[in-house]
């Protein structure tokens, strides 16, 4: 008898824990706050569509989110916007700087590419870490091309010199230079899992993220050439054609850096000249993707569609 109750209450137990994870209330839809394409504006975005929620100034166009913070340049000051509870600060940028075409983010500083001079098709200037401290220069001066861009990897900087040379500088200022190839068009550089992803017109490779060494040439299935892409989370995404030559569409795919699967996420209309840190918005569950020029065709897509 007694063994026979052991085993009702047993029973009760497994299934009363069965009804506790039953019971167990879902997970919230996950929403994020991406830019529009030509950062005039931020939008609250998930599954269930887009809401625009803050409008940015026409000068404030060199911006970047990070979570739900709003970093964007507004003549000489950076202001810092906290999206979900409206609060506003402004950094002063030191005096007589013109803003470069590149900014990263994070909850409680900036990195901003700041010019001191312009010559001969080049601006003359540095990377710059602003917040709670003001405007501290993290780099060396250096000359860049118009379109350029920088990454931040801890308290690490990489960015491409006049030379076209791809440059690694850390705090103490110790520069390491890459075995790239030395192309002066950069559509993206990023940085996950230790190394560094350097994309342009004639294809990405991505290095060992310290010593600058250890190249490989990324690419997709099939051997499809890779030149826009960004790395994020352990997957490099990156845009090729459409498989049908009579579609003009792209195709948003992801290649898990583990293991190489590669899964196909959507069809995009019109990001192909763009940087994929410009349309891309990653989350704790999924991703925004902002597809479309001036259409603003945002669309929140789960990290495990189509696994």
């Amino acid at each position: 008898m007694k063994r026979f109750l052991s085993i009702l209450i047993v029973l009760a137990l497994v299934f009363s824990l069965a009804a506790c994870a039953a019971k167990k209330p879902a997970q919230p839809a996950e929403k994020l706050y991406a830019l529009t394409h030509e950062r005039e504006a931020v939008y609250l975005v998930g599954a269930d569509g887009a809401e625009k929620v803050y409008d940015l100034p026409r000068s404030g166009m060199t911006a970047d989110v990070s979570g739900s913070t709003l970093w964007y340049v507004e003549g000489d000051s950076l202001v810092r916007v906290g999206l979900a509870d409206g609060s506003k600060t402004e950094y002063a940028l030191p005096e007589n700087a013109g803003v470069g075409p590149a900014l990263v983010g994070a909850e409680n500083e900036a990195y901003v590419m700041l010019a001191s001079g312009e010559a001969d098709g080049f601006f003359t200037g540095a990377v710059y870490r602003v917040g709670a401290n003001g405007a501290e220069r993290v780099t060396s001066e250096y000359d860049w091309f118009e379109n350029s861009t920088f990454a931040v990897d801890g308290s690490s900087v990489y960015y491409v010199d006049r030379e076209n040379k791809l440059v690694r500088e850390d705090a103490d200022g110790k520069k390491t230079e890459f075995d790239w190839p030395g192309f002066p068009v950069i559509f993206g550089l990023s940085v996950d899992g230790g190394r560094l992803y350097a994309c342009w017109a004639a294809g990405c490779r991505s290095y060992d993220a310290v010593t600058g060494g250890g190249e490989r040439i990324e690419s997709g299935e099939e051997d499809e050439t890779i030149n826009i892409a960004v790395a994020h989370g352990g997957r490099l995404y990156y845009l090729v054609p459409s498989k049908d030559p009579t579609d003009s569409a792209q195709l948003l795919k992801a290649r898990r850096i583990s293991d190489g699967k590669i899964v196909e996420y959507a069809k995009t209309a019109d990001v192909g000249f763009y940087t994929l840190g410009n349309v891309l918005t990653f989350g704790e569950r999924g991703f925004v993707l902002d597809d479309g020029y001036q259409t603003d065709d945002f669309r929140y897509i789960p990290y495990d569609a189509g696994e």
